[in-house]
């Protein structure tokens, strides 16, 4: 696996946005190309939500093309933090790669967290003091809180910023959970931005915490009744980080890293999510009777025959309508004219799997094969070169075939089932009450 974020600056609402005029956008291609040398089975990029929509789409495109070339399949959404249980509107573009299966994004339905849910059991500091090590002086008052300090005893990198006397003074004036609109428009300064200036509101998420949540000038970022910028360790709550996570080097290096960095809990649930899908795409369903193998089945055929299983009944449906490079499916665009699904449908392989099959049977053993009617002939051949004699071919007509309504494309209502049996066999019985010689019990239309 490679998880990785390339920059996002060039992106961000909070940058210039030049687009395809910033070279820090390109490096995309410097991750992608690591992920073509090391072919990993997944990988994640994570980026900023305007990602998706820079340059009309660009970026996006040039990912999704790339990773499908190195034969992934890709998914991609804008998942919020704050509803998977972060302080925090944090909206981020997710993308998940993996070579066998598309993995989708996880669903968000956690408990909503707010700012007095994730700080106010921190020490009440003001400007310029704290320590990188301290004791805590509060009980912790909510659930969040408590999971915070599960794993730890002391309180880290919980240390204020030495503001200046004009921002201590600015800050002063404005009202507890309120903005710079209390400011004067001298005081308010020539920052474009609204939220300059403002605190964190104790009901409510934070905004988006960045690199200088430290500069009240930089946005909501100050504390919601203390006259200072959020600490670190406030900083790393709102991002979810448990207070044993210590964070080491100068102030600015600090701020990088949490600012910087994807939530936690967003983190944990991405994976979770991966986690139990990857289960699911190898799950193997057991009770009494019946075995479920959910896997690829090739293999699964490959692991029987080594282990010499026999089986007295297949039957299977070779995909005649779903394409692998669209990731199988098939009703997601209209563009698409005709049946025309692709290189892949049209040059499916569609024999040489009953050889390998054939070996699975027992002496008593048969197997239906749905079919379309331009296959029948070839099936046929094949199952009598592999010691099978067909005993029948049944049409199945479709009172309620595959839905095709867009574009008025013409759709196959009609079916067909071969019946093969182990040649050699004495008879072939239907399991019915009366036990009795093979009779055609399907009505055919000819």
């Amino acid at each position: 696996m490679i998880i990785g974020g390339p920059p996002c600056q060039g992106f961000s609402n909070k940058g210039k946005k030049l687009g395809l005029n910033d070279k820090r956008n390109f490096l995309f291609k410097e991750y992608l190309e690591i992920v073509g040398k090391l072919q990993p089975e997944i990988f994640i990029i994570e980026n900023v939500k305007t990602m998706l929509t820079t340059a009309n789409g660009y970026f996006l495109d040039q990912i999704q093309n790339t990773a499908k070339q190195l034969g992934y399949f890709v998914e991609y959404g804008v998942l919020n933090a704050y509803d998977f249980g972060v302080p925090q509107t944090r909206s981020r573009t997710i993308i998940i790669c993996h070579k066998n299966h598309p993995i989708k994004l996880p669903i968000g339905n956690h408990k909503k967290v707010n700012i007095e849910d994730a700080i106010s059991d921190l020490n009440y500091l003001n400007s310029n003091q704290g320590e990188f090590e301290s004791n805590y002086l509060l009980e912790p008052k909510s659930e969040y809180q408590k999971m915070m300090r599960k794993n730890s005893n002391k309180l880290y990198n919980h240390i204020t910023t030495n503001h200046s006397k004009i921002a201590l003074k600015k800050l002063a004036l404005i009202p507890a959970e309120c903005g710079k609109e209390y400011l004067s428009n001298e005081l308010k300064g020539k920052q474009k931005f609204n939220t300059t200036w403002g605190r964190l509101k104790w009901k409510e998420p934070s905004p988006t915490i960045d690199t200088r949540f430290d500069t009240p000038s930089n946005g909501t970022n100050s504390h919601p009744v203390l006259n200072r910028t959020i600490t670190p360790r406030e900083a790393a709550r709102i991002q979810s980080f448990d207070d044993n996570f210590c964070f080491l080097g100068n102030k600015t290096e600090i701020c990088k890293q949490i600012g910087n960095a994807v939530p936690p809990l967003l983190a944990k649930s991405i994976g979770l999510s991966i986690i139990e899908q990857i289960k699911k795409i190898n799950e193997i369903y057991i009770n009494e009777n019946i075995k479920i193998y959910n896997a690829d089945s090739y293999k699964i055929v490959e692991q029987f025959i080594n282990n010499s299983t026999k089986v007295n009944h297949i039957i299977t449906d070779p995909p005649y309508n779903i394409s692998q490079s669209n990731n199988f499916h098939t009703l997601r665009s209209a563009n698409r004219q005709g049946l025309n699904f692709g290189k892949w449908d049209y040059d499916f392989d569609l024999i040489s799997w009953i050889k390998p099959y054939s070996k699975l049977l027992d002496k008593n053993g048969s197997m239906i094969i749905f079919c379309s009617y331009k296959y029948i002939s070839f099936i046929i051949e094949e199952l009598e070169s592999n010691m099978l004699e067909i005993k029948d071919v049944i049409k199945w007509v479709k009172t309620n075939p595959m839905p095709r309504n867009v574009n008025r494309r013409y759709v196959q209502d009609t079916e067909y089932a071969i019946w093969a049996v182990k040649k050699n066999q004495s008879e072939c019985l239907i399991n019915h009450k009366i036990r009795f010689i093979y009779v055609r019990f399907f009505r055919l239309q000819l």
